[in-house]
Parts: structure tokens; C-alpha cells; sequence
């Protein structure tokens, strides 16, 4: 069986996941993916039954799920679109230091220079805003590091995280 890793070329911030992936020798090729960032390809189908979506930090989430309507709804059409795909788990991996959903209730938005925070959301509204994405579409949010990325990316795929 034929098993490589599709990561979708509009994903910009993937550098140290590729190089894992070269590192450890697992097959992947860069194409658009349809919903998501990284699928299996499986004998030459692409296997949308689990979908990773991956995002730099907790700024870009707000952004998706808590920004403007048109990237709300963007959002959710991402994940709808998965679902047509056949998708059964929908995960969004986040680079942040934390290790559970609930962690996000005391985090601390980054600031400006000026003094302003990123995001001006209250982390409490945020963690209930994620926990509503994931009762009502089934989202999982998952928390990683910059270089543990490609490897959490393998152990989601392959079921093990």
C-alpha cells in the first residue's frame, strides 16, 4: 500500500513540516488540496476521511471562527466541504504552547507595540466560540509546536492522536 502525505500549496507556513517529512523519508507531494492542508493519498485516492487544517497560532483561529463574518463563514464552509468529501474528522492543528482547549480560556493575546492585543476577543469568549465549533461541526482542535508539526501530522492521519 502507497501511502503519501498531501500537503495543499496554498499553505504557507509548512517549511519545517516538509523538512520532517524528508527527514524521516515519508513520501508527500504539494497540490491543492481540496478542504484542509494535509490529507492521505492512498493508492493514488485522496483519502479526505481525516482532514488537517493547520494554523500558525490562536491569532489566526480568532481570526477564522471569531473574526469577520466573511472569514466565519469561510470557516464553515471549509469544514462543510470536508464533510462532502467524506470527511469523519476534521482537526485543526494549532502551533501554540498549550496543551488542551481548555488552556485557551487563560491565554494571552500577543500585543502590538503600541500596547494593543492582537486579538481583542477575551480568551473565555474565544474557548467558547472553539467550543461551539466543535460540538456543532465537529471540529477538534489540537495543540502542537513549531517542530512537532509533521510529526503530529502523521500520528492524526494514521489515528494515533
Amino acid at each position: 500500500m502507497s501511502k503519501v502525505i498531501v500537503s495543499d500549496t496554498r499553505e504557507q507556513r509548512n517549511a519545517e513540516v516538509l523538512r520532517y517529512l524528508e527527514v524521516i523519508g515519508q513520501p508527500y507531494v504539494v497540490r491543492k488540496v481540496e478542504a484542509g492542508d494535509y490529507i492521505w493519498c492512498i493508492n493514488g485516492e485522496d483519502d479526505y476521511s481525516t482532514v488537517i487544517d493547520l494554523k500558525k497560532d490562536l491569532v489566526e483561529v480568532a481570526g477564522n471562527v471569531a473574526g469577520t463574518k466573511k472569514e466565519h463563514e469561510r470557516f464553515k464552509r471549509e469544514i462543510a466541504r470536508a464533510r462532502e468529501l467524506g470527511c469523519q474528522r476534521f482537526v485543526v492543528l494549532i502551533r501554540e504552547p498549550l496543551h488542551s482547549l481548555e488552556d485557551v480560556q487563560t491565554w494571552q493575546s500577543p500585543k502590538l507595540r503600541n500596547g494593543r492585543k492582537l486579538v481583542s476577543r477575551p480568551p473565555t469568549a474565544l474557548y467558547k466560540t472553539m467550543k461551539t465549533f466543535e460540538s456543532r461541526y465537529g471540529v477538534e482542535w489540537k495543540f502542537t509546536s513549531r517542530f512537532r508539526a509533521g510529526e503530529d501530522i502523521i500520528a492524526i492521519l494514521d489515528g494515533k492522536l
